[in-house]
């Protein structure tokens, strides 16, 4: 009997070892995977569950973005104004769209904001808007088909612009599939004209 005790403990001893080695290269030890793979998980192995729980969070987009993220963004063009709905500049100014508009003077530099009644401007075109958001819900903001003397473009918020360019600060907001583009010193003088692609009758820069 006490044969028989040692000749166990020594077998169990085996057992202990070879699973502690992580397997054993002998082909008695891949036959007896099915009994050995529930110890070398709580060995804590490379193949435990805290190792499979910490790649599942890279699966995921930070904050849930999806693909269509950056193109929502909508890209201001280079060159071009942030988007800043309900804001007109206005030389050194701001103007508050919808309601008022920017009487444009002589240069970039110089503009007034002028509201109804009082909308007599006589410096250069008026601008109602500059993008989108600076319109009432279903319109949107359209270049003049021709630059003033001083070399600016009126603008006006239309349902529809027709011929006439869109004016936008985002691709997003171009209705007819074109691309935001921004045009630095249109005529040479100085005016930043921000336009949607694809008019008939884009502005002369």
């Amino acid at each position: 009997m006490r044969f028989l005790a040692n000749g166990l403990e020594l077998g169990c001893a085996s057992v202990l070892w070879l699973v502690g080695c992580g397997g054993s290269t002998s082909s008695g030890s891949a036959a007896e995977a099915g009994t050995d793979a529930p110890l070398t998980e709580d060995d804590g192995g490379g193949g435990s569950p805290d190792a499979a729980d910490a790649v599942a969070p890279d699966s995921t987009p930070p904050d849930g973005a999806s693909p269509d993220a950056a193109p929502q963004e909508g890209g201001s063009p280079d060159g071009g104004l942030p988007p800043n709905p309900g804001v007109l500049a206005c030389g050194s100014t701001t103007c508050t769209a919808p309601g008022q508009e920017c009487c444009l003077g002589g240069g970039p530099d110089a503009g007034t904001c002028i509201q109804p009644p009082n909308l007599q401007c006589t410096t250069g075109p008026t601008q109602q808007c500059q993008e989108t958001g600076d319109c009432p819900r279903g319109q949107v903001c359209c270049l003049g088909t021709e630059a003033a003397a001083n070399g600016a473009y009126e603008t006006l918020c239309m349902t529809s612009c027709q011929a006439s360019a869109q004016a936008c600060r985002t691709t997003a907001e171009c209705v007819n599939g074109g691309q935001c583009v921004a045009v630095p010193n249109c005529r040479g003088r100085g005016w930043l004209v921000e336009y949607c692609t694809g008019a008939s009758a884009p502005p002369q820069c």
